[in-house]
């Protein structure tokens, strides 16, 4: 599959924040709560970030910080699931495909 340049660019930056914040260990990365008011927070700070004129790698760091945490929160779907989240992606086109297929049904009220 190619990647697109955008995906890449986020994908970079998630990981050298992942990197630099390493030392704060995983609490609170099994805690559901913990993890949605956390990405609440730091979506926030991307709204500040444009509200403060950052700069569009400052605003992509604050981003790769939302994504990251939506990345904890999808791992910790998997955990509770017994699912394993690199076999999901792939997935998700079978899922994606039969949510069209449903779609182009026929309903009572269209016919």
């Amino acid at each position: 599959m190619q990647v697109r340049p955008e995906i890449k660019a986020l994908a970079e930056m998630m990981e050298r924040k992942l990197q630099l914040n390493e030392h704060k260990g995983t609490k609170g990365l099994n805690d559901l709560g913990y993890l949605i008011n956390r990405a609440k927070e730091e979506l926030a700070e991307v709204e500040i970030a444009f509200g403060n004129d950052s700069s569009a790698v400052e605003i992509l760091a604050e981003c790769a910080d939302v994504a990251n945490f939506a990345l904890f929160l999808a791992q910790l779907a998997c955990k509770q699931s017994g699912d394993r989240i690199e076999h999901l992606g792939a997935l998700a086109f079978t899922l994606d495909a039969r949510r069209r297929d449903l779609e182009l049904e026929p309903t009572d009220e269209t016919e």
